[in-house]
């Protein structure tokens, strides 16, 4: 019989894969075997987000990405994630990315990522740590807990995917580390319980083949109303 988690994910595949068609409700109950409203309760309480808002959200990240990197027509993106008025789209847009559709293609603009829920999710309602290693920083090894990655290869031109690492009790080693202005969400990372102090690793494979090996820390800072981590420098001895 399959699990929570199981169910969960047979019901974000189905999302995925009619982003650009209307969610039927009763396919979702189907694919569940339970009420649309008991499967919405499930999902708002494991994933921190209800359906609509994940489909919405996750509507809006392909969209970017689409005018981004595809040339898109902005009226044709919109009625493809189903917007019937451009206008209505463009605010959504503007809420969820920062600044109007017709600017996604031009250089420097940043889009905001809420990438596809796909993890192993526990009882408590935060993914399991996958893996334990160690990570060494200056000659010095660091415990280490695994909890994947993330495909980028659809939307990114720098990297196929990102690596999350958190380490452990390692907040007074690197709390005072010169930090940088990028941030990333919370909602960037797997479904986990980030609390202030925390670091964490992130190795992005590029599309050059290297691993870029970026640091951030969750101290408190907020983005666009977003809780989010902030990156450091690490100094080389």
């Amino acid at each position: 019989m399959e699990n929570i988690a199981e169910k969960l994910n047979l019901v974000i595949e189905y999302i995925e894969s009619h982003l650009a068609e209307t969610i039927e409700p009763k396919i979702i109950e189907k694919i569940a075997c339970c009420s649309y409203y008991d499967i919405g309760r499930i999902f708002s309480l494991i994933a921190d987000i209800n359906i609509s808002d994940y489909v919405r959200k996750r509507r809006l990240t392909l969209a970017g990405a689409e005018l981004k990197y595809d040339n898109a027509k902005v009226i044709d993106v919109a009625l493809k994630y189903g917007y019937d008025s451009p206008v209505f789209f463009a605010r959504a847009f503007q809420s969820f990315h920062g600044f109007n559709p017709s600017l996604a293609n031009k250089s420097g603009a940043v889009l905001n990522v809420f990438p596809r829920l796909a993890y192993q999710i526990s009882v408590k309602g935060v993914m399991d740590v996958l893996n334990k290693d160690k990570i060494t920083i200056n000659g010095k090894e660091y415990e280490a807990s695994y909890f994947g990655e993330q495909d980028m290869s659809w939307w990114s031109d720098y990297a196929t995917k990102r690596e999350f690492w958190r380490l452990e009790n390692a907040n007074n080693t690197f709390e005072k580390c010169e930090k940088c202005n990028d941030v990333l969400p919370y909602n960037n990372y797997p479904p986990i319980k980030i609390e202030i102090g925390q670091v964490f690793v992130i190795d992005y494979h590029t599309r050059k083949g290297t691993i870029d090996r970026r640091y951030y820390i969750a101290d408190g800072t907020i983005w666009q109303g977003m809780p989010s981590t902030r990156q450091f420098v690490i100094s080389e001895q």
